[in-house]
């Protein structure tokens, strides 16, 4: 799974009235210059075989229709595989915010904080878990998943001791919302499911490792 940070951006112009944009610095309009710009970051500026998104899900500023307000905020995630992806983000981010406020006479300021790192699992501990995985009580099979690009603490686990990551299947035949959705729902038995697979492990490595 991927690191997840988070961001905010402000742009810090000149409000003025709406009807009177020329004496103004309009950083609604500096931010909406910014959205798509800063879809060049992954689609131009990041090779494409290192994997990152860049995401924008808030937009934040004025209060009033007629009203041009000082500041505006973006904020928005960025998701990585790879630690060095990371730092070339935030250098592309920082070039394209401040090629946009030079030209518009304002200033930005880029809050960044880089939250879960990768989730990486341990080759040897994996294979290890797939070998004995069909002894676990209730795990009818198994496939190795494409990484994706959510976010895990796990990850901080997997930086200190060897170990893998798994999912447990439980998505109820007929309903396939995914996560965050309002009518996400999941079949209660892959707890029982999983907390077997996770004791199963347990004791096969204390076996094992005798």
């Amino acid at each position: 799974m991927a690191g997840a940070d988070r961001f905010t951006i402000t742009f810090k112009g000149k409000g003025g009235h709406g009807a009177l944009p020329q004496q103004t610095k309009d950083p609604v309009v500096m931010a909406g210059q910014a959205i798509v710009e800063l879809q060049q970051v992954v689609s131009r500026r990041i090779n494409p075989l290192q994997p990152a998104v860049l995401s924008i899900g808030k937009i934040e500023g004025g209060n009033a229709f007629n009203v041009i307000p000082d500041t505006t905020s973006l904020t928005g995630t960025v998701r990585i595989l790879d630690k060095e992806v990371q730092d070339e983000v935030i250098d592309e981010m920082h070039k394209i915010l401040k090629g946009i406020t030079i030209s518009y006479d304002a200033d930005y300021e880029l809050d960044y904080v880089k939250g879960y790192p990768p989730v990486v699992n341990h080759a040897k501990e994996a294979e290890y878990y797939l070998e004995n995985a069909n002894e676990i009580p209730g795990v009818i099979g198994y496939e190795e998943v494409d990484p994706i690009m959510g976010g895990e603490d796990f990850a901080y686990y997997l930086e200190e001791r060897p170990g893998t990551f798994f999912f447990t299947g439980a998505q109820i035949e007929g309903h396939a919302y995914p996560h965050h959705h309002p009518k996400f729902d999941f079949d209660e038995r892959a707890l029982s499911t999983a907390a077997k697979a996770l004791i199963h492990g347990y004791k096969k490595y204390q076996e094992d490792h005798k």
